[in-house]
């Protein structure tokens, strides 16, 4: 079973590299107008908006309402997420390496296959979140409780401040405590 998932992993791993991402400046501030969101997408009302192929690397998110949405093969490396609302959204083959994403909600967030390594994500509530294939390689989890997350298929290789939850036990690669 294991063998099967890192095969998988692997598989995704190599596809990812070969997507195409429809990063365009004008569709960013397209959908950054039609928003309404003052020239910025901090603290923007992105609820329900779905982004496929885009990339946001370096992004400034901060407090962006992304609730309900609907996201799918996008980068946001190294994006300043903090505070971001993910209830409910749907996320798939999503790049957040190096994100800061802490203090944000994933209740109820659906993420497949999103890698968050290096991402700091401390203080996230993930309650009724389902993670599989999720990276969570050398993340800082601090004050995040797994207790009621299904780990087995979640990557916590080199992850700190898990102090709540099975990691290490029942998930695949070990955390720092």
């Amino acid at each position: 079973m294991k063998r099967l998932f890192i095969g998988m992993i692997s598989l995704f791993l190599l596809t990812w590299s070969s997507f195409g991402f429809a990063y365009d400046e004008g569709d960013l501030n397209d959908l950054i107008n039609e928003k309404k969101c003052g020239g910025t997408f901090t603290s923007c009302d992105l609820r329900e908006v779905r982004l496929v192929d885009m990339d946001f690397s370096g992004a400034d998110l901060e407090g962006a309402d992304l609730r309900n949405a609907y996201i799918e093969n996008t980068r946001f490396t190294g994006a300043n997420m903090e505070g971001v609302d993910l209830r409910g959204a749907t996320l798939k083959y999503v790049d957040m390496t190096g994100a800061i994403v802490a203090d944000s909600e994933f209740e109820d967030a659906r993420l497949f296959f999103v890698d968050l390594s290096v991402a700091d994500i401390s203080d996230s509530d993930i309650e009724d979140a389902l993670f599989i294939g999720v990276y969570l390689r050398r993340a800082k989890c601090n004050d995040v409780d797994f207790t009621e997350i299904d780990t087995k298929l979640i990557d916590f290789t080199g992850a700190t401040g898990i102090e709540k939850g099975p990691c290490g036990q029942a998930s695949w690669g070990e955390c720092v405590k």
